[in-house]
């Protein structure tokens, strides 16, 4: 049995950046996980990087705190500062772009619009640094009120189709529409189109990664529309050897929050079949 991972597999520059600050602080608390993959949360917290929930790290009343990877509403780091602990920012790049154009934007009076799940980590954060934005996760969430000018921007982990779909209903029903499509961030991108163009050519696709993040739980949605023999893993132990029966050829990719010892287990695992 051939196995290919795809190319972009795993961690992105932003789970990188924020693993880096995790590992090199010794003990701190994270404002929730700093990634959404439990194995590796479980990891870092073994070597003393505990999650906790803002009131819980409060009580501590001192400390390091590491900021997610996907960012968390401005008044927690307000609140943190204010308590005297020592913040380490581990928010995304990419996600501190989408904050600085949606806030110059609604300053220049536009309404902004975010696409994305309102209950991801990410786009609460968005939404906190902002007046009164409007948050749609499909054309139908596009309320009936008109706005002289309106901004697009999007969850950074996106598919980016989805976007385009939202930008033309936008722009069917208002004059002034700026869409910033680049919010979606590039290595979402690249890892999407890898993992869609390997799904087409072999017997069966693997996703790996965890099943609250959401840039993994896109990649199987595109994986599949291609290849209905697509499954989502979490770690080995989650591989079904009755799916890889008489299978030629299986590929592989990884959501940008799963590290590469996963990968590698889920690989030396396939090789046994």
């Amino acid at each position: 049995m051939e196995i290919i991972v795809a190319d972009h597999s795993g961690f992105c520059p932003g789970a990188r950046y924020v693993v880096e600050i995790a590992e090199s602080n010794g003990r701190a608390y994270s404002l929730g996980p700093i990634l959404h993959n439990e194995q590796l949360i479980e990891r870092l917290r073994k070597k003393g990087v505990i999650p906790l929930t803002l009131d819980e790290i409060l009580e501590k009343r001192s400390g390091k705190v590491i900021i997610r990877a996907h960012g968390v509403p401005a008044e927690e780091i307000t609140a943190l500062k204010e308590a005297g602990f020592d913040v380490k920012d581990g928010t995304c790049s990419k996600v501190k772009d989408v904050y600085d154009i949606s806030q110059e934007h609604e300053s220049q009076g536009y309404k902004i619009f975010v696409f994305g799940d309102r209950d991801h980590p990410e786009v609460i954060g968005i939404v906190s640094r902002l007046q009164d934005p409007v948050v749609i996760g499909k054309v139908e969430d596009i309320p009936d009120e008109h706005y002289e000018k309106v901004c697009l921007v999007s969850q950074t982990t996106q598919i980016p189709s989805a976007y385009e779909e939202i930008r033309k209903a936008l722009e069917r029903k208002y004059d002034e529409l700026k869409a910033i499509a680049n919010t979606i961030c590039p290595a979402t991108q690249e890892r999407q189109d890898a993992a869609s163009a390997l799904a087409k050519d072999v017997d069966v696709m693997l996703v790996i990664g965890g099943k609250k993040s959401s840039n993994t739980n896109n990649l199987y949605k595109l994986c599949r529309r291609v290849n209905p023999q697509t499954y989502h893993v979490q770690t080995k132990d989650d591989l079904d050897k009755e799916q890889f029966k008489d299978v030629g050829s299986v590929g592989i990719t990884a959501g940008a929050s799963t590290p590469n010892f996963i990968i590698i287990s889920v690989f030396k695992e396939l090789m046994k079949y």
